[in-house]
């Protein structure tokens, strides 16, 4: 099931880049922009701003717009999830 992401952002060649995984599980890096007066830092509001606008559009691919019941996700999700990491006492 795909994620919701923030992105990891990072330094390199004098330019900031952010680091996140595409839907089928590949890790890839994508240049947000060039290091200067304005852009200066990881921490710097503009580069924060542009890794949130570019993560947007990623994790808008991964959101599902439609709408679902708690019952469809029990019996999709949850259940799954019990068989992978409970044991069979704790689930009957």
């Amino acid at each position: 099931m795909p994620r919701l992401q923030k992105g990891r952002l990072y330094e390199a060649s004098q330019a900031f880049y952010i680091q996140y995984y595409r839907p089928d599980g590949k890790r890839v890096s994508h240049r947000l922009c060039s290091k200067d007066q304005k852009h200066y830092a990881i921490n710097a509001r503009p580069v924060k701003l542009r890794r949130d606008d570019f993560m947007l559009k990623v994790n808008s691919n991964v959101v599902d717009s439609g709408e679902a019941l708690v019952t469809e996700f029990f019996e999709k999700t949850y259940t799954t999830y019990m068989e992978a990491e409970l044991a069979a006492s704790t689930i009957h």
